[in-house]
């Protein structure tokens, strides 16, 4: 048997691992693309409409330098829209005909630079826009002049428009407090819900600092509720769920003075906790007493109905803050439904029991001015006082 020599087997390897990376470099030849800037990180921008006109820029760019001059075509699509919505699980909508307009639609890359020249979306006229509708804009590249190809995977940027609502809230200055009876109407099927979502924009002015340490803001004592603190030695400034001996807790505590939206939903006996959109906690629910594992809308333990700013009949766990957009469901909100919807929500979506927007809207009922429910189910919620000119906080945006 012939034995190879060491050094001669080692140089052969040498050689057979440089021709098999030099085939592998020929294979793999680089190419220059163009496409649009920012995509390689999120293909989403977000515009905010308060006011117009408003307008958001944007560019094109290369992977790399260049020799010569490179023109890109773009124009909207709103073909896209419908496949953007189904990838994200969105419902935007395409914007009004004339309500924007492109600054450019040909951008140009010079020799030996990597950008374009800018251009930009402008809103003109948000006179049609629905209230609470998000929008979406996408602006693609249709045609590149010059040798560069175009990168196919990130030709298009999409622009979400969200006009700002202009609102009232309600601030309850820690005494004032509602409350709803969701027995009155005889809807057996609040009883035995196997899904429901509570839901509200909140601003704390101030929590409670004593024993019990909870500012109650809506629920049913002792079944289902969403408070700030608790006893247990949380944050008097931490987001929970509580009821049935069930609490969920809020990793990070809300700073005071600002706005946010919480949301609890009960699905499979599982309660969400949602701050912000964002899921925060979660915990095994039993349901409400005696109804088989589901949630009882109409069930109660201290107050005699669903309460809006206390609970336990407790004048130490009033509600210290304003309120607005505050819903109740009788079905389990997906993430993507609540974060889609914070600002504002149809009032004839389907499974909407409730919606309270205290933006001012209120009706008679019984010889009393009470907060109007704006499903026309009837469930207006009733103060326990007169309801005061200065409870009303002007010029609330969302978002």
């Amino acid at each position: 048997m012939k034995t190879i020599k060491p050094t001669l087997f080692l140089y052969s390897i040498i050689l057979g691992t440089a021709a098999l990376l030099a085939s592998c470099t020929d294979a793999v030849e680089f190419e220059n693309r163009v496409y649009m800037a920012g995509t390689e990180e999120s293909d989403t921008r977000q515009l905010i409409v308060d006011g117009v006109p408003s307008e958001i820029a944007f560019m094109a760019t290369l992977a790399d330098l260049t020799d010569e001059a490179i023109e890109v075509e773009i124009a909207t699509d709103n073909r896209l829209v419908e496949a953007y919505n189904s990838k994200y699980h969105k419902n935007y909508k395409a914007m009004p005909e004339g309500s924007f307009n492109l600054s450019a639609t040909k951008l140009r890359i010079e020799p030996q630079t990597l950008r374009s020249t800018p251009a930009k979306v402008v809103i003109t006229d948000d006179s049609r826009f629905e209230e609470g509708a998000r929008y979406l804009i996408p602006v693609t590249i249709t045609k590149v002049n010059g040798s560069v190809k175009l990168l196919e995977a990130s030709k298009t940027v999409y622009f979400t428009i969200l006009k700002t609502i202009v609102t009232k809230a309600c601030d309850l200055k820690g005494s004032l407090y509602f409350q709803v009876d969701f027995a009155k109407f005889g809807d057996e099927s609040l009883k035995a819900l196997a899904g429901a979502t509570m839901e509200t924009r909140f601003y704390c002015t101030n929590t409670m600092t004593s024993n019990p340490y909870i500012s109650s803001i809506m629920g049913l004592e002792e079944n289902w509720l969403i408070r700030m603190g608790d006893a247990r030695n949380i944050p008097d400034n931490a987001i929970q769920t509580a009821g049935s001996g069930s609490n969920a807790t809020a990793q990070n505590p809300i700073p005071l003075k600002e706005w946010h939206h919480v949301a609890a939903v009960f699905e499979n006996n599982i309660v969400k906790l949602y701050v912000d959109g964002n899921l925060e906690a979660q915990t095994p629910h039993p349901g409400s007493h005696e109804s088989g594992g589901m949630m009882n809308l109409t069930y109660v333990y201290g107050d005699p109905s669903f309460t809006i700013g206390r609970s336990a009949n407790a004048n130490a766990r009033r509600w210290n803050g304003y309120l607005s957009e505050m819903r109740v469901w009788k079905k389990a909100l997906t993430r993507a439904e609540i974060a889609n919807n914070m600002c504002y929500v149809d009032p004839a979506t389907p499974g909407l029991v409730a919606y309270w927007r205290f933006d001012g809207s209120t009706t008679e009922e019984d010889s009393k001015t009470v907060i109007l429910d704006h499903t026309g189910n009837g469930y207006n919620a009733v103060p326990s006082a007169t309801i005061q000119t200065t409870n009303w906080v002007e010029g609330i945006k969302c978002p």
